[in-house]
C-alpha cells in the first residue's frame, strides 16, 4: 500500500531560516520528502536532519534543488517516531 501526504502552503515562510518537519507515525519502507520552491524564491543551503527521541539533530545530507525548484530526499527504512526535517535559508 502506498500513502501520500501532501501540503500546499502559500506565503507561510516569512523568516530568513525556515523548515518543514515530518514525524514518521508507522513503520514504512521509504519516506520521500519534497519541498517545491516558487521559481521567484528558491531556498539556499537546503539540508535534511533526523531527530530521534529528544536527541540532537543528525544531518543526513545536503539536498540539491533541481531546475524546477524541487528539493527532494528519499530515506529508505525511516525510523518510526523519528522527526525528519528539511531546512533552508532564503
Amino acid at each position: 500500500m502506498n500513502v501520500t501526504v501532501s501540503y500546499e502552503l502559500h506565503d507561510a515562510f516569512p523568516d530568513s531560516h525556515e523548515f518543514v518537519t515530518h514525524v514518521v507515525g508507522a513503520k514504512t519502507k521509504k519516506l520521500r520528502l519534497k519541498v517545491h520552491f516558487d521559481p521567484g524564491r528558491v531556498g539556499r543551503e537546503v539540508n535534511c536532519y533526523v531527530t530521534l527521541g529528544t536527541g540532537h539533530n543528525r544531518p543526513i545530507g545536503p539536498i540539491q534543488v533541481n531546475a524546477v525548484g524541487d528539493a527532494e530526499i528519499v530515506i529508505p527504512r525511516p525510523r518510526t517516531a523519528a522527526r525528519y526535517t528539511i531546512v533552508w535559508d532564503w
